[in-house]
């Protein structure tokens, strides 16, 4: 909790929480879906990889005096059982160090785009000062000279990769249009390097051998090769890949729309609709699960890793709570 006060609002307390009920409701798994976080408080980050490991290293952070490590302290799990984390191009920060932790640990299945965000490193904003003053009525005063922002630290994970720039990549990967779109750190000026410090050991779960990871693959390569809106995406993302290659675009409004507009057809018309009954609330929650093909495929893909992956993971968890005692 922060800085110890019961009622802080904390995402480890209300997660922590929420896998209570699931164990008291025997859920098969837990889904972690870290797509759009662009992270937090580290000690968050800290705490909310705990609740899935016993203990040993989060991360590592580099800074002037060195490397020094952030360990998960608190003994036992929250939920030893079969976990899934999405994430996308979106996930930064925060949420790459649990995903990371995840992954290094060989704690859950990770899902999603091709890598997360990249974002290991943290600013600070650092005022210019001199010595310079100005007169003001009652007083004097500093004038403003600005600021400058400072890359102070940076963030490796327990396998002593950095998460700057490579992020963490996926067991399985889903292809979408934020894989190809100039969208991460490593497509900013002067972005931090990718580097590596020496690895740290950790416990392994084993939850996701090679030839588990490779069957799941397989299978959901299998299933988007005969989904029609996987098609579609794969035929869009072509598309999309081409037009990057291109220094000139149409000028003709029919020409552009036909090379940059897709045509949604049914989904647009759903698109207009789900619009229209937005202006009819004064508020709207967002959806927690939306229905729609992608999240279809990954449900599919948990539900082959709780079937194919069953003795796994049934060993996994005996493994698990072997290291919580």
């Amino acid at each position: 909790m922060l800085k110890g006060e019961p009622d802080a609002v904390s995402a480890t307390t209300d997660c922590k929480k929420i896998l209570e009920d699931f164990r008291k409701a025997h859920v098969d798994g837990v889904v972690m879906d870290l797509r759009g976080n662009g992270g937090g408080l580290l000690e968050e980050a800290k705490t909310l990889s705990g609740l899935f490991i016993d203990t040993g290293p989060v991360v590592q952070v580099k800074e002037i005096l060195g490397v020094k490590k952030i360990d998960d302290e608190d003994a036992g799990m929250a939920w030893d059982g079969p976990l899934v984390v999405l994430i996308d191009k979106a996930s930064a920060s925060a949420s790459e160090i649990f995903a990371g932790v995840i992954k290094d640990y060989g704690r859950g299945l990770i899902i999603g785009d091709s890598s997360t965000f990249g974002k290991g490193t943290v600013q600070s904003i650092v005022p210019i000062q001199d010595h310079s003053r100005r007169r003001i009525r009652g007083g004097l005063s500093t004038p403003s000279r600005g600021a400058l922002k400072l890359t102070i630290q940076q963030f490796f994970r327990a396998n002593g990769d950095s998460t700057q720039i490579n992020g963490v990549t996926p067991d399985i990967h889903i292809p979408s249009m934020l894989d190809h779109r100039d969208f991460g750190e490593g497509k900013m000026d002067n972005a931090v390097h990718f580097d590596k410090v020496d690895a740290l050991p950790h416990d392994q779960y084993r939850c996701t051998p090679d030839d588990l990871v490779s069957a799941l693959n397989s299978r959901s390569t299998e299933r988007r090769k005969n989904d029609p809106k996987f098609r579609k995406l794969d035929d869009q993302i072509k598309k999309f890949v081409e037009r990057k290659t291109r220094h000139a675009i149409a000028l003709n409004e029919a020409k552009f729309r036909a090379e940059y507009v897709p045509d949604d057809g049914e989904d647009k018309a759903a698109d207009e609709k789900a619009k229209k009954d937005r202006k009819k609330k004064k508020y709207v929650e967002r959806e927690i699960w939306p229905a729609d093909f992608y999240n279809d495929e990954v449900i599919k893909i948990v539900t082959d890793y709780l079937s194919l992956g069953s003795k796994v993971l049934a060993a996994a968890q005996e493994k698990a709570k072997l290291v919580g005692q």
